[in-house]
């Protein structure tokens, strides 16, 4: 069993600094906004993320790819740390409309469920967000109805407003803790 400083290092070590603009959402959340933004606009902004998120966790784990389209920019990227359990690689992909990216989840089906988030608003069309999340796996080539695997940890987003709609940038998913069975 690793001790905990040795966790603590490995996390630290994952967090999405070196990948990420300046004016991100990372880990330490010590950025200012760039553009003073009204009251109003910040809430109808933060609920339009909301609703961003929702939309995404729905349709990744409804295998809607036509609806994922609609949720990420063009050339957006996604990366996803590597598994605390076993140390593995980062994984990281660039979001290109029209690719069928589910081809390595087929045999799989996901329930994500994201929590309260720290919604940053940087101006009138950026926008960061920290969403602490817990993401179930099942194997559905087989009869199991138990989860395979069970990850927690945060998405660290970045948002752009294109046009009168508000894109992902970038993603950063960071597990914290991945319990496989």
């Amino acid at each position: 069993m690793k001790n905990m400083a040795t966790i603590a290092a490995g996390i630290l070590a994952l967090t999405p600094t070196a990948n990420v603009s300046a004016n991100a959402c990372g880990p330490s959340n010590t950025h200012q906004p760039l553009k003073p933004v009204a009251d109003l606009e910040r809430l109808v902004i933060a609920e339009e993320i909301r609703n961003l998120k929702a939309r995404y966790f729905r349709c990744v784990d409804t295998r809607q790819k036509d609806c994922v389209d609609t949720i990420f920019s063009s050339g957006a990227v996604f990366e996803i740390g590597a598994d605390p359990k076993t140390g593995g690689e980062p994984s990281r992909y660039v979001i290109e409309k029209g690719v069928d990216m589910k081809g390595q989840l087929d045999a799989l089906q996901t329930i994500h469920h994201g929590f309260i988030p720290e919604i940053t608003i940087l101006s009138s069309d950026a926008a960061c967000a920290i969403w602490p999340m817990e993401g179930l796996q099942w194997d559905t080539s087989t009869d199991d109805k138990k989860p395979k695997q069970i990850a927690y940890g945060y998405y660290y987003d970045e948002y752009r407003k294109i046009g009168n709609l508000w894109l992902i940038q970038n993603s950063t998913l960071i597990r914290l803790r991945v319990d496989i069975r």
